[in-house]
C-alpha cells in the first residue's frame, strides 16, 4: 500500500488512465503483478500440507540400524524427516515453521515460501528503483518544478522500508535458493548433514518440480518424493561427488 502511494504521489496525472502518467501507469502495472503473486503464495504456504509423513509400516529392507521412531509421533522416523513442536506432527524435509504464514515450511509448500520471498524481494527492489528515478527527476527539474517537501520526506520512509526487506528477504531468498542447490533443509545445515548430491537441476526440480514452466507460478508442482532418501555427513556428501567425478 505504501509503495502503490508513492507511485501516485511521483507519477500523478489529472489526463491520464487511474490519474497516472503512461509511465507511472506501466510501474503500477508491474507491482501490481508481483503484489499479486506474493500475496498468492503466503496464502498457498499458509494453506498448503507441508508434507506430513505417512503413517505405514517399516520397509523390510532397511538396516536395523536405520530405522528410527518419533518419540512424538511414536511412528518410523524416514531420514529426512524432522518432528515439528508447534504442528506436534513429522514432516519429510522438514525446513521451519515460519510464525508469518503459521505454517510449516517442508517438501510440498517449499517452492512457494522460496517464490514468496522472491516476489516481495523483487517488488522491495522496484520500490527503490522507483525512488531513485523520482529522487533523479525532483534534482533534475527542481528550477522549473516546485515539489512538497513531504514528498521527499515520504520517499525517504519508504525508501528505508524497501531497504530493510530487501536486506532481510533478499538474504532469506538467497539462503534458500543455495540449500535448494545442495539439496539441502535449513535443520539439515544446522546439522551439516545433506540430502542425495544430486544435478543442479535435479536439486531444483525436487523442490520446483518436473515441469520447468510452472518453476515461477504459483502452481502446485509435480515432485518425486522418496521417504527412503538417505541423509549424508559433509565428508560422506564428498565422497559421493568425488566417485561420480
Amino acid at each position: 500500500m505504501v509503495s502503490y502511494s508513492l507511485i501516485f504521489t511521483w507519477y500523478s496525472s489529472s489526463d491520464g488512465n487511474l490519474g497516472l502518467t503512461s509511465f507511472g501507469l506501466y510501474l503500477f502495472s508491474i507491482f501490481q503483478i508481483l503484489i499479486a503473486l506474493a500475496i498468492t503464495l503466503h496464502f498457498r504456504c499458509m494453506l498448503s500440507e507441508p508434507g506430513a509423513t505417512p503413517f505405514y509400516e517399516v520397509p523390510g529392507d532397511i538396516p536395523l540400524e536405520l530405522i528410527k521412531y518419533c518419540n512424538e509421533c511414536e511412528q518410523w522416523k524416514p531420514p529426512r524427516t524432522h518432528h515439528c513442536r508447534a504442528c506436534k506432527l513429522c514432516f519429510h524435509k522438514y525446513d521451519h515453521h515460519c510464525p508469518w504464514v503459521n505454517n510449516c515450511i517442508a517438501v510440498n509448500n517449499q517452492k512457494f515460501f522460496i517464490l514468496f520471498l522472491l516476489y516481495t524481494t523483487a517488488a522491495s527492489i522496484l520500490t527503490l528503483i522507483i525512488i531513485g528515478m523520482s529522487v533523479y527527476e525532483y534534482f533534475k527539474c527542481q528550477e522549473d518544478v516546485t515539489f512538497d517537501p513531504i514528498k521527499l520526506i515520504f520517499t525517504a520512509i519508504v525508501g528505508i522500508l524497501a531497504a530493510f526487506f530487501i536486506f532481510f528477504l533478499g538474504g532469506l531468498l538467497i539462503e534458500h535458493i543455495s540449500l535448494a542447490a545442495k539439496n539441502q533443509t535449513t535443520v539439515e545445515s544446522q546439522q551439516d548433514m545433506y540430502g542425495t548430491p544430486y544435478s543442479l537441476l535435479k536439486c531444483f526440480s525436487l523442490v520446483f518440480g518436473r515441469n520447468y514452466w510452472a518453476w515461477l507460478l504459483p502452481l502446485s508442482s509435480s515432485i518425486d518424493i522418496n521417504y527412503l532418501e538417505p541423509i549424508y555427513s559433509y565428508d560422506e556428501r564428498k565422497r559421493l561427488i568425488s566417485k561420480d567425478d
